[in-house]
């Protein structure tokens, strides 16, 4: 869409993966942020546990990028917690916390352990390169 408003420039914007033009490229792609957004489209689900809708879009995702796009995908994991992120996590649980007083499902979805090994299991599936780091 920016193109088409005020002072939109086509050249800085690019309206699906497959305009970025990566066919038969490798594309390493953290997962943290996807995983993230396709759990928080299924709050109330994903917070019981139940990971299979986010899980769903998780696998359309790569699917879209492998077979329409042709990325030869590369996909990194979080894995076991790092000291030097201690910051971030204290920041991420402090708006989970936060989340949780104002009732606000969304705002309380994580990437735990086991959706993440979950989502691993997708790329096994799918035969796309992975790793936890």
């Amino acid at each position: 869409l920016l193109p088409h408003l005020v002072g939109g420039d086509p050249k800085l914007i690019h309206h699906s993966f497959e305009q970025l033009n990566l066919a038969g490229e490798d594309v390493v792609l953290d997962a943290a942020s996807a995983l993230w957004q396709f759990g928080s489209h299924h709050p109330s689900d994903h917070l019981r546990g139940n990971h299979n809708p986010a899980l769903v879009e998780w696998t359309r995702f790569l699917v879209y990028l492998r077979d329409i796009c042709r990325m030869k995908l590369k996909v990194v994991f979080d894995g076991a917690r790092n000291a030097d992120k201690q910051p971030e996590i204290d920041r991420r649980q402090q708006k989970v916390e936060a989340a949780a007083a104002r009732n606000d499902l969304r705002g309380q979805v994580t990437n735990t352990p086991d959706y993440i090994a979950k989502a691993a299991h997708v790329c096994e599936f799918l035969n796309i390169n992975y790793c936890v780091a």
